[in-house]
């Protein structure tokens, strides 16, 4: 009797997804979720893509654009466009075909991303997500230096995700899937080895200033401006700096990057002029 039961209720989930499955756009294929799901997995090859030239395509007219065809599959694990007007969408669908609900993280490995906005399928009506560097840190969904979105999974059910991504800088889609376990795991990993990282570079600059403070070179004082405003070009790039030095301002969010890297070639530039300056007082002695 309950070999009967358990075989009506394999053939109703079975059923229950062939269902959905039908109403997909016929360009998807389902990533499938289940029980042994392993802690992290990039998601890239298994998205289908869309460029919008005009940035003017609605939610709606992206789910026409994939029933009739239009999406093409990424052939990368990351997708890189370089620097470009266009918006892109990604389409995602994944099936949990176990009996327990799955939580997981949909991270953006690339931070540098103006607008990041999600759309799924909840009872039968679109919900709307937002992520990306224009927004106040507060306003993320997930607390990580770089973009992420949480999706919950029903037991035995498909789930359909759109992604808009939009920058006035360079675009790229560097897309994992994470339980939730696992990205708790790898952040915490990742922001240890970015201590260690940090650690020395403030341990370099602090060595300098010393002995700035005792031989009053001024090119050790110019090596430590150098190595702080690389360091903040690191952060700015990563989006440690949007997490933890201006977390409130979109602004410099945007900015930062572009600012500090325009500091590290100046300090670089100093720094190279005033060393060969000195070489070539020394020399003439």
């Amino acid at each position: 009797m309950k070999a009967l039961q358990s075989a009506q209720t394999l053939v109703l989930s079975l059923f229950a997804l062939s269902v959905q499955a039908a109403s997909l756009p016929a360009s998807s294929e389902s990533y499938i979720v289940d029980s042994d799901f392993i802690q992290e997995t990039h998601i890239g090859l298994h998205l289908d893509l869309l460029e919008d030239e005009t940035a003017k395509l609605s939610i709606h007219d992206v789910i026409k654009a994939a029933e009739i065809g239009r999406f093409t599959r990424s052939e990368h694990r990351q997708q890189s466009f370089g620097t470009t007007s266009s918006v892109w969408w990604a389409h995602l669908s994944l099936v949990n075909t176990s009996d327990q609900p799955q939580e997981l993280v949909l991270f953006q490995g690339y931070p540098q991303i103006d607008s990041m906005r999600l759309w799924e399928t909840r009872n039968g009506h679109l919900r709307v997500r937002d992520a990306g560097d224009t927004l106040p840190f507060s306003q993320r969904e997930v607390a990580t230096n770089s973009l992420a979105f949480i999706v919950k999974l029903k037991p035995n059910s498909q789930h359909t995700i759109f992604l808009r991504y939009q920058t006035s800088g360079s675009m790229s889609l560097d897309l994992s899937l994470y339980t939730s376990i696992g990205f708790a795991e790898a952040m915490s990993v990742k922001q240890m080895i970015q201590g260690i990282f940090y650690g020395a570079l403030f341990a370099l600059a602090l060595y300098n200033l010393f002995i700035f403070f005792i031989v009053r070179d001024v090119n050790y004082l110019l090596y430590v401006l150098y190595i702080v405003t690389f360091g903040m070009f690191i952060a700015s790039f990563s989006g440690y700096a949007a997490q933890y030095i201006w977390p409130e301002s979109p602004w410099l969010a945007n900015v930062g990057l572009l600012l500090f890297w325009g500091g590290v070639i100046a300090m670089a530039l100093i720094v190279s002029k005033y060393f060969l300056s000195l070489k070539k007082k020394s020399s003439s002695h």
